[in-house]
């Protein structure tokens, strides 16, 4: 290490393993049978008189006495180094991390009766990523400055969930039907769920080749009213549209995520700024659901105005399909991004000199009598 003494102030090589557990989940009386008691379903008029009632209780929750903390096992490799009497410094690290034995409800089938399934410990979910940091700073004069750079990746995916390989996890938006995102083996956790978008229909027999989502028996005259509207690939290739041809489309998890930190200083003035970005994520508009379609009353955007589908009209910019209140949210509302976030900006502020700060102490004397 002799010869980079003139450069390099600290090396450090770091290598960590732990495991970690979790309890967390949303019942307390997991491990216990629930049970309840209901006028229609439980009690009984023993007497037989119709005056009366006998409380009964009936299983409502099968408890799981087995249930352990969820285990996560992680290990990382970092580097840490600063040059140049201090002027640069950075640091990356690699890790690697698998939560076995997560705490989910029970996927019983419907032989288990009316009674809500336990959480039990079944599944596994593998992260691995990276962090990398750089930093530099300095100081001329009056000057100094100092700039930070963090950038992070990270990779998620299910391995386990059940026995069924094809068991999957679903969630829906807020006032939305059907399920928009999908939990399941071999993709990340919360992946979008649905239609994929593939223009509009333009003509009648645009619709006829690829009948419009439960329409399979539609005929030319009604195909007509479908002129306009989103059309959505046939992924099996049979003529129409079904659940069978819904697929992932998009994921909530960036490629990478990072934040540039500044801050100049002159004499006792400083300022500071941060910004922070996303690439490579795709995103769930939910307000667009409200403003794009008439799913709703209330005011809309000027992209249902200006950019919507038009018969015999330039297309080249629609987005929207035809003005038509029987039209909904589809897949369109799912826009993969780069997200550049407004800075946190704090102005120029001055720093009081030591003995401001001195005059500003106050100490408690005797009261005049």
């Amino acid at each position: 290490m002799e010869p980079s003494r003139d450069w390099l102030d600290d090396l450090k090589i770091r290598a960590g393993y732990g495991v970690t557990g979790n309890s967390e989940i949303p019942v307390a009386t997991n491990f216990a049978n629930l049970f309840t008691t209901s006028t229609s379903y439980t009690n009984y008029d023993m007497t037989g008189a119709n005056n009366s009632e006998t409380t009964g209780f009936r299983l409502s929750t099968y408890g799981n006495t087995d249930t352990k903390w969820e285990m996560t096992k992680m290990v990382n490799l970092g580097l840490d180094a600063t040059f140049l009497n201090g002027k640069f410094s950075g640091s990356f690290e690699w890790y690697t991390k698998k939560t076995s034995n997560m705490l989910i409800q029970a996927a019983y089938t419907s032989m288990a009766g009316e009674s809500g399934s336990p959480y039990i410990n079944f599944g596994d979910i593998k992260n691995t990523g990276f962090d990398f940091m750089f930093n530099y700073r300095d100081r001329k004069g009056d000057w100094a400055w100092d700039l930070s750079l963090n950038l992070s990746h990270y990779k998620n995916e299910v391995l386990k969930l059940a026995e069924a390989d094809d068991y999957s996890l679903w969630a829906s938006g807020t006032r939305i039907e059907g399920y928009v995102t999908r939990t399941t083996k071999g993709h990340a956790v919360s992946e979008f769920w649905g239609l994929k978008q593939n223009g509009f229909y333009e003509s009648v027999a645009d619709v006829m080749a690829t009948k419009p989502f439960g329409q399979s028996d539609i005929t030319e005259a009604d195909a007509a009213a479908y002129v306009g509207r989103f059309r959505f690939e046939d992924l099996n290739g049979d003529g129409k549209l079904d659940d069978s041809d819904r697929t992932f489309i998009g994921s909530p998890h960036p490629d990478l995520t990072g934040g540039l930190n500044a801050t100049l200083t002159w004499k006792n003035w400083d300022f500071t700024m941060f910004w922070n970005f996303s690439i490579g994520n795709d995103l769930y508009n939910n307000t667009k659901y409200f403003t794009d379609f008439w799913t709703f009353n209330g005011n809309k955007s000027s992209r249902l105005r200006d950019q919507s589908w038009t018969l015999n009209g330039d297309n080249s910019n629609a987005i929207l399909p035809m003005l038509n209140t029987e039209d909904n949210y589809s897949a369109c509302i799912y826009k993969p991004r780069i997200s550049l976030r407004s800075p946190d900006i704090q102005a120029w502020t001055q720093s009081l000199p030591t003995p401001i700060y001195g005059k500003a102490i106050l100490t408690p004397t005797e009261p005049d009598v």
